[in-house]
């Protein structure tokens, strides 16, 4: 199965980079998007996507970095928060189907289905398409030199992370209602967006959704699991 996976991403990838169409890629980017840099991103996100299949990180990268980071430098991003999104979006090279390789490779050594790892991976590794966003949309990495603002912005990321992989699973301390999702959701996109105000407003909504389960599983834990009595 690895072999032929490792064959058929070959084909693609040399129908991708012979003719050149990697490199045309980049001013497609900012055509397609019509100079909006979040459309962008996705157009580049997509494009890690194909061109990374299969590859080491550090391949991916180099090949990804050639198509993308013109077009982010278009936009205004910095070189080197360009360079840092693009790191972030090649670290999915080894992970996502149908060419996942690294994933096919784990679940041979597991004796596992390999395209069930594969998406397994994508569902665990689903945060590697946030910190790009959060990178170029907020202060998170500090490059304008204001403490606070980047401690904000990494604080509210964390908790947006832990908002984002308890609705992936379903749980935080107990097993999500159907409010409680809801409320995560919401908690999640304004701990991710810009600006203190709206950061407060969903750790509110974390913390409205977390204290209450908490206390649910510390009662369930106390009174312990139902005992039948015979009569």
């Amino acid at each position: 199965m690895v072999g032929a996976t490792a064959g058929v991403m070959g084909v693609l990838l040399a129908a991708l980079l012979l003719p050149g169409t990697g490199l045309m890629l980049s001013s497609w980017i900012v055509q397609l998007s019509g100079g909006n840099l979040f459309i962008g991103l996705l157009f580049i996100l997509v494009a890690s996507y194909v061109l990374g299949m299969g590859m080491t990180v550090t391949a991916a990268y180099i090949i990804i970095a050639i198509v993308a980071v013109p077009a982010l430098v278009d936009f205004g991003v910095p070189v080197i928060v360009a360079h840092l999104v693009i790191i972030w979006f090649s670290q999915d090279s080894s992970f996502t189907p149908p060419f996942a390789l690294g994933s096919y490779i784990a679940a041979g050594i597991a004796r596992a289905d390999p395209m069930k790892t594969a998406w397994q991976s994508v569902l665990l590794g689903k945060p590697i398409y946030i910190i790009p966003f959060l990178m170029v949309y907020t202060p998170l990495l500090g490059l304008d030199g204001n403490v606070a603002a980047t401690s904000i912005a990494v604080g509210s990321g964390l908790l947006g992370l832990v908002c984002f992989a308890a609705l992936a699973e379903r749980f935080l301390f107990a097993s999500l209602r159907l409010w409680e999702s809801a409320a995560l959701g919401v908690a999640c996109v304004m701990l991710y967006w810009p600006g203190w105000q709206t950061n407060v407003l969903g750790l509110g909504l974390l913390l409205a959704v977390a204290v209450p389960q908490r206390l649910r599983r510390h009662r369930t834990r106390q009174e312990g699991p139902a005992v039948n009595v015979p009569g």
